[in-house]
Parts: structure tokens; C-alpha cells; sequence
């Protein structure tokens, strides 16, 4: 009596309280949740619909086997025109998050994110899946794990929108037993889990080459054009992280030689340097009746280098003035008249062309010297004093003796 007391106790308060018994009761958090009532398949959880999404934990074998790893599939379905999120839900969304629930010794790697697509309204860009994904997650099987049926709970929480947004919580149970030597195969999950590895970005061969940034807000990123399909129609990449890029800015391709460039925007109001891109870049190849439209994908992740600027031009300053070159001096002209150049000979036959005279020769300027400074003239030097010269007294004249006669005779 007591338990049922403490139990109806339990349900009135829960009640009221506001949280409802429902919610008490289901493993799922939104309004609106419920379990499935189905029987769970094989190697798979039971279904639990929540938030216009059915959700599944499934397995590619029916049983587990120590010492290895295998890969399980959280399976998504979305109700039509229903969405959920990526890893980077873009401008708006939440990315689908799980925590795990494991036995002792066993281990759970991260989420593995097929290759989303994107969604555009009303200027706004995300990026998630639609219709149904599956998401693969690896587990490791502890090589002393003992036989016996091991359970594996997954919490996924996921944000489902369409014109409007609901979130939604769901708790997944696997129930796998564990056995020695090779485990039967469930064809259903295992090719569903094959088809979503298929669609994993591949980590090797990237196309993409370099990156950089210039001073204008724009990343450009090179990928080698040999290593595209032929047939790619479109180019897009999809950023790891979402406070890096304007996700609804257009991403413009161009060719440039053996290279083709995807030119991405920064968020305007981001103003630090982006020093490595990290993503998804993904290349769809148009398909026809025959082919389906294919994508393939790569992650890249590349340091971004600084552009260099070209330098602004400057003007080239005109070069100096070359000093005048010296003239030979012109050899002086004769005085008189210029003779004037004789006059062409007249043709036979015309009459002769008459001259004017030429006219004469200006008179040149005499030519003049440069004027030099005046050499200052020595002092007049007082010529030496002297006694006055006093002439000897003069001599009277001594008579000049006879002139003799021829005629005459002298004594002998």
C-alpha cells in the first residue's frame, strides 16, 4: 500500500508541478516525444519519433566481438521540408549533439559529419541535411569484455526546422550481446552505414592548393583544376568553424590558367586575420537519365598567407638638366663686306632671276676684353740726391797754326 501511495504521490506532484507524466514516463525531453511501440529490428534500437524526426541507434553486425571496433549509424529521418544541422549550422540552427551512455571499457570516437548541403531564406544561410542522414560513430570493443548482452545508450539533442524551429531530445538504446569469433552481418544497417561513409569529406588528395587573404575582406583560395571532375558544375565550400565567413555572401569561381580560384568573404565584423581555413570543400558533377548527379568532397585545412600588395605607383621625377656644353670659340670675321653666294645658273632658255641685294653686314661691336681689376702701380721711387755736377771752367782756345802755302816756300 505504501508504494502505491508514494507512487500516485509521485505522478500528482510531477503533475502538478507543470512537467506532466508523459515526460516523466518517455525517454524523450520535447513535448510532443514519444517511444516507438514497434519492436526494435535487429542490430537496431527501437524508433523514437520527436520534434518531426524519427531516430534510430543501429548496428552493422547483430552481435559484438572483443578485442575489435566497429562503426554504429545514428539514423535521422526527417518529416518533408523538415531540416536539422551540421556541425557549423551557418547563420542560424544548432548543430545535433549525443552523449554517450557506454559499459565499463568501452569507447566511443566523435561524430562523423557526411557532406551537408545548403539552405537559403530570407538572406539567411544554413547548412544540415534533410529527408534522412545517418551519422556514424565508432566503437571500440575492449578485447577482455566478458559475453553477455551489453547495452549502449545515445542522449541526441537536434533542432528541426521548417518555416518554424522545434527542438528535439530522444535517448537511443542498443542491446548487443557479445561473442567470440565473427559476428552475423545485418545487411540493412551495414549498407545504410556504407552509404553514409561514402558521403564522408575524405581527408587525402585535397584539391586545395593555397590561401590568402588580401586587405579587402577577401580569402582566396587555388585548387588545382586537374584534380576537379571535368564535369563539376558547382564548387562550394563549407566552413568548419562559423564566426569566420559571411555564409550568405555569393562564393565567386574563376580559372586563372592551370588554377581555379574560389574567392570567400569574411564577416564584416570580424577584423583579426584568419591564419588557417578549415572545411568542407565540395564539388558536384552534373549528372543526366543515365547518371545521377554525383558530389565528392575534401577537408582542407590550410595556413592563410598574407597577399602581397603591389606597390602604388609613384611618379618618375624628369631627369636633371644637363649642363651646356662649351661652344668653340667662332673664328673672327674679316672687316669689309660679306661676300654674298653666287647666284645659281639660269636653265637656257628662262629668263634670268634677279637678286635682291644683299643686305649689308651690321657693324660688330668692337670687340672689348674682359675688364680686369687695375694692377695698383709701385710707388714713385725720389730719384737719389745728388750734388749739382758743376762744369769745369772753359779752356781758351789755343790758336791753330798757319795753313802753309803750296805756292810758298819754306825755309829749310
Amino acid at each position: 500500500m505504501a508504494r502505491r501511495i508514494i507512487r500516485g504521490w509521485g505522478l500528482v506532484g510531477l503533475a502538478g508541478l507543470g512537467l506532466g507524466a508523459a515526460w516523466w514516463m518517455t525517454p524523450a525531453g520535447a513535448a510532443g516525444e514519444s517511444a516507438s511501440a514497434e519492436p526494435s529490428e535487429t542490430a537496431s534500437s527501437a524508433v523514437v519519433e520527436s520534434a518531426h524526426v524519427r531516430a534510430r541507434l543501429i548496428s552493422p553486425q547483430v552481435a559484438l566481438t572483443p578485442g575489435q571496433s566497429m562503426t554504429l549509424g545514428i539514423v535521422l529521418e526527417m518529416e518533408e521540408g523538415w531540416h536539422t544541422y551540421w556541425m557549423n549550422p551557418g547563420d542560424a540552427g544548432l548543430a545535433t549533439t549525443v552523449t554517450w551512455e557506454l559499459p565499463a571499457g568501452y569507447q566511443v570516437g566523435p561524430v562523423q559529419w557526411p557532406t551537408p548541403r545548403k539552405f537559403g531564406e530570407g538572406g539567411i544561410t544554413s547548412y544540415g541535411y534533410e529527408g534522412r542522414v545517418v551519422l556514424p560513430v565508432a566503437l571500440g570493443v575492449p578485447a577482455e569484455a566478458p559475453p553477455g548482452v551489453v547495452s549502449v545508450r545515445a542522449e541526441v539533442k537536434y533542432l528541426a526546422c521548417k518555416e518554424i524551429c522545434v527542438p528535439g531530445r530522444v535517448e537511443l538504446r542498443l542491446e548487443l550481446p557479445v561473442a567470440p569469433g565473427p559476428a552475423e552481418v545485418a545487411p540493412e544497417n551495414q549498407k545504410l552505414i556504407h552509404e553514409a561513409t561514402e558521403r564522408l569529406p575524405v581527408e587525402v588528395e585535397s584539391p586545395a592548393v593555397s590561401a590568402t587573404e588580401d586587405g579587402n575582406g577577401k580569402i582566396r583560395v587555388e585548387l588545382a583544376a586537374e584534380q576537379l571532375p571535368a564535369e563539376a558544375t558547382e564548387v562550394y565550400f563549407f566552413p568548419k568553424r562559423s564566426d569566420l565567413l559571411d555564409h550568405a555572401a555569393e562564393q565567386v569561381v574563376t580559372r586563372r590558367g592551370e588554377r581555379i580560384v574560389l574567392e570567400l568573404s569574411k564577416l564584416a565584423e570580424r577584423h583579426e586575420r584568419v591564419t588557417r581555413l578549415r572545411g568542407v570543400l565540395s564539388v558536384t558533377s552534373e549528372g543526366d537519365q543515365a547518371t545521377p548527379a554525383t558530389r565528392r568532397a575534401w577537408w582542407v585545412d590550410l595556413p592563410v598567407e598574407l597577399a602581397m600588395e603591389a606597390p602604388a605607383e609613384t611618379p618618375t621625377p624628369p631627369p636633371p638638366p644637363s649642363p651646356p656644353m662649351p661652344h668653340p670659340p667662332e673664328p673672327p670675321v674679316p672687316p669689309g663686306p660679306v661676300p654674298s653666294p653666287a647666284p645659281a645658273p639660269t636653265p637656257p632658255g628662262e629668263p634670268p632671276i634677279l637678286q635682291p641685294p644683299p643686305a649689308p653686314a651690321p657693324p660688330e661691336p668692337p670687340a672689348t676684353m674682359p675688364s680686369e681689376p687695375p694692377v695698383p702701380e709701385p710707388p714713385e721711387t725720389p730719384p737719389p740726391t745728388t750734388e749739382p755736377w758743376e762744369n769745369p771752367p772753359e779752356r781758351p782756345a789755343e790758336p791753330s797754326p798757319p795753313r802753309s802755302n803750296p805756292d810758298e816756300g819754306g825755309a829749310d
